[in-house]
């Protein structure tokens, strides 16, 4: 399937992906979780612009993209929303972190649906593996109000950066 896709730049390779896969596969369930300013993706985007040619070598461990990236992951995510109604939902969580899987927040997150009802991390992941989709919504926290925008300083991304890659 993927091998037929043409190339793709760093800018469209998330839409394009799972665009495919969710196109592909529209009786399966595809769900993202990522952090509203996710210091790894980043990282990944500084990466893949720097091998298109799009952005300069020393651009690699530029943090300061960070909210460029950000709004980019609310864009994609949105299209992806709108396209793909009924087989992908996303949940973002504040902060910069990278991954929920290896922390405290797999069990300690929770979102507030559109309704004004509170969703842990655990019931939207039950509700994406199972047939009761009741918790299975688009979750997310509110850029410039509650996405953990306070950790966006040198010292916070490098935190961030420290724990995602420690052992």
């Amino acid at each position: 399937m993927f091998s037929q896709l043409a190339p793709v730049d760093a800018a469209h390779f998330l839409p394009k992906v799972l665009g495919t896969l969710a196109s592909r596969y529209d009786r399966e369930k595809f769900g993202q979780y990522t952090n509203a300013y996710d210091a790894v993706q980043t990282l990944f985007l500084n990466i893949m612009e720097v091998s298109d040619g799009t952005r300069p070598p020393e651009a690699l461990t530029d943090f300061s993209d960070i909210p460029v990236w950000s709004s980019r992951i609310w864009q994609i995510t949105g299209g992806l929303k709108q396209a793909f109604p009924r087989n992908y939902r996303r949940y973002v969580d504040p902060g910069c972190n990278h991954t929920v899987f290896r922390y405290d927040e797999f069990y300690t997150s929770n979102l507030t649906s559109a309704a004004g009802v509170n969703i842990s991390f655990i019931d939207w992941l039950k509700g994406m593996t199972s047939d009761d989709t009741g918790s299975w919504k688009n979750l997310s926290c509110t850029p410039g109000v509650n996405c953990g925008e306070e950790q966006l300083t040198a010292t916070g991304i490098q935190s961030c950066l420290g724990r995602t890659f420690e052992p």
